[in-house]
């Protein structure tokens, strides 16, 4: 028997499928428009893009954009050998 909490969270994973399936509305030209507004909304604190996606948007998107390599950091660093 299942609990209502079960069915609930059934229920709502059959409508976000469903939605992703719609597609939710968008237009024809969705990749370049979404991944140029993504580096918009982060390219004024290109620090947050160390070690995750917004660095590869900020790469992409942004000229000026000059990823942070990790192993520079440690090998560049003042720690003993």
């Amino acid at each position: 028997m299942l609990r209502f909490d079960e069915v609930g969270r059934a229920k709502t994973r059959q409508n976000a499928t469903r939605s992703c399936r719609r597609g939710h509305g968008r237009s024809p030209r969705f990749k370049a428009p979404f991944l140029e507004a993504y580096a918009a909304g982060t390219a004024h604190r290109p620090e947050i893009a160390f070690g995750n996606v917004v660095a590869d948007v900020l790469e992409r998107c942004d000229p000026d954009y000059r990823r942070t390599n990790f192993c520079g950091l440690v090998l560049g660093s003042k720690w003993a050998e």
